[in-house]
């Protein structure tokens, strides 16, 4: 098997992943906001770089950089958010970090790469949604962990 069947077969696990959890919750995703969610969950997974820092301060420098850097960072920060919100909230919990805090930073990550004056280059429709539907978004992940 090729790495990139090997990636289509990730990324339509992850797909399967994502749908049975939809059913279970009947919170139904957007396809956009379905294929995001996978594709993040295939770079995670691959990568396993979820933050070891504070995630404010994270925030903040990347409020403080500028252009494509910026918009990189708040992306990051956005999936990390998201990730450790629906996958791993225990964690959170065990340094103590409010949840809605962790919510509240990815959401305003998603937010600001929303806003069509901030990045041209990428589609802030997208960024838009996964904003607003952040909360299911976290239900989605966390039903995914834990029905397995």
């Amino acid at each position: 098997m090729g790495l990139n069947e090997f990636e289509e077969t990730s990324q339509s696990q992850w797909l399967q992943l994502i749908v049975n959890a939809e059913n279970l919750t009947g919170y139904q995703l957007q396809h956009e906001l379905k294929n995001y969610l996978s594709l993040t969950l295939q770079h995670y997974t691959s990568e396993l770089t979820l933050p070891t820092s504070i995630i404010a301060l994270s925030y903040m420098e990347a409020l403080s950089l500028s252009g494509t850097k910026q918009s990189h960072e708040l992306r990051n920060i956005g999936d990390q958010c998201l990730l450790l919100s629906g996958l791993f909230p225990e964690r959170l919990s065990r340094k103590s970090i409010s949840l809605d805090y962790t919510i509240t930073i990815g959401r305003q990550s998603y937010s600001r790469l929303a806003d069509k004056n901030y990045v041209e280059q990428w589609d802030s429709e997208l960024f838009y949604s996964l904003q607003n539907h952040f909360i299911g978004l976290v239900d989605i992940l966390y039903t995914m962990r834990h029905t397995q």
